[in-house]
């Protein structure tokens, strides 16, 4: 009689009956302690925490309790990653804000820096004060409007040396576009000192092509283009050098700096228009 032949897909070797119930237990046992891990994060990611302190570093365009107004009523949580969103979310509701980070110091609860942006130019109207100035006789202004960098037009607390700060009056409307050609053509004037660019602060937007430029100290007025590099200053510098040699040995109002490889002198800035009806009549006299 044959005997039975055992079944090769059921081993019998007693070496893998032993392991087999302790490498289940095995996994069990890290499969819990993984999801204990994350219900432990994902409580901590949203557990509330009361110590919570703002530093603010940057020009006091804005001042502290207002930063921390805008701070203070967001809903952070433990996890310091887990806040991105937020601080994304702050930075793009506040244009004054550069950017912002949380941190969590073991003892010392969450910290929130906000760096603020630094103004590139203080603007003013055509007629001098700004409307929203809200000040009393003789005072100094409480807020001013401030140009930043990307062309952004932000009202801030007028800084106690914005008088160092390049002043521009504005003639022409100010879109995006035109403040970041402004404050581009701003930092070329300031970077070109060396290549003949001459001292001064005070500009004026004429039209979206047209920046004045009034360095003062009997120098006459530059009309600047908003693309320009140094090469149009040293063209100056070196024509202001050579002054003497005019024929008429008076420096023009105006040198128009817009047109490359040239200068167009101006002897009025701005010459007064001619009255059509007063032409026609001395024609027909």
């Amino acid at each position: 009689m044959d005997k039975p032949v055992p079944d090769p897909a059921i081993p019998e070797t007693g070496s893998l009956r032993k392991i087999r119930p302790k490498s289940g237990r095995y996994v069990l046992f890290v499969l819990f302690w993984i999801g204990w891990a994350g219900v432990v994060v994902a409580g901590l990611s949203r557990m509330p925490h009361h110590l919570l302190r703002t530093f603010v570093s940057g020009p006091p365009v804005v001042s502290d309790d207002t930063v921390r107004g805008w701070v203070t009523p967001l809903a952070f949580k433990t996890l310091p990653s887990s806040n991105r969103s937020l601080l994304e979310s702050l930075v793009r509701e506040h244009p004054w804000i550069l950017r912002a980070s949380i941190k969590l110091l073991p003892g010392e609860g969450r910290i929130v820096r906000v760096r603020l942006k630094a103004p590139v130019a203080v603007l003013l109207p055509s007629y001098g004060l700004l409307a929203f100035q809200f000040q009393r006789p003789q005072a100094a202004p409480i807020h001013s409007s401030f140009l930043v960098d990307g062309g952004q037009v932000l009202s801030g607390e007028s800084l106690p040396g914005a008088g160092t700060l390049p002043q521009v009056i504005v003639r022409s409307p100010l879109t995006y576009d035109v403040g970041r050609r402004l404050v581009r053509t701003i930092h070329i004037v300031q970077r070109c000192r060396k290549e003949g660019s001459p001292e001064g602060s005070w500009y004026s937007l004429n039209s979206p092509h047209e920046i004045r430029y009034y360095p003062g100290h009997g120098a006459p007025v530059l009309i600047l283009g908003t693309d320009l590099g140094c090469a149009p200053f040293r063209l100056f510098d070196s024509f202001m050098k050579q002054k003497g040699g005019l024929v008429s040995g008076k420096v023009p109002e105006a040198v128009d700096l817009r047109f490359s490889g040239m200068l167009i002198l101006r002897p009025e800035l701005d010459p007064p228009k001619k009255n059509p009806a007063k032409s026609h009549a001395s024609v027909r006299s």
